[in-house]
């Protein structure tokens, strides 16, 4: 079981390294953004919570892609 754990995390290390930077930034934004969205949808759902929902949610899109633009020097 504990050897299964280690080459799980080894594998998830491995893929983050390949992923490069900018995917840590797009998976903090989105960290961020789900919260926020509970919280608004648990304060009083309607039409205006739905609204303010998808402005939280496009902002975190812009962000991202923003932060994909971005170029970053070679590694």
């Amino acid at each position: 079981m504990a050897t299964d754990s280690q080459a799980e995390i080894a594998a998830s290390v491995a893929a983050l390294q390949d992923l490069g930077p900018g995917y840590d930034q797009a998976l903090g934004s989105m960290l961020v953004a789900l919260p926020v969205t509970a919280i608004v949808l648990s304060g009083s759902p309607g039409v205006a919570a739905i609204m303010l929902m998808a402005l939280v949610w496009v902002i975190v899109g812009i962000i991202n892609v923003a932060c994909a633009m971005r170029k970053y020097p070679p590694q």
